[in-house]
């Protein structure tokens, strides 16, 4: 069931990556068009947004400093 007032979401290109072993730094980094260099090599932290959490370094409505 989903929640009322969350759209679909949306697909990314690409593989998903191995998870034995993870890659190092973001999981997305691969197939994300926001990638910086930090996300290659440095796992983004935990933080909420609004209603839900997430772990990237540049979440929607944030800078690449992680402030709003």
């Amino acid at each position: 069931e989903r929640n009322p007032g969350h759209g679909r979401l949306a697909t990314i290109p690409g593989t998903v990556a191995s998870l034995v072993p993870p890659p190092p730094g973001c999981r997305f980094a691969a197939r994300c068009a926001h990638v910086e260099a930090r996300c290659r090599s440095e796992a983004p932290p935990l933080i909420a947004a609004g209603d839900a959490w997430t772990r990237c370094h540049r979440p929607l409505g944030r800078d690449g400093t992680g402030d709003a």
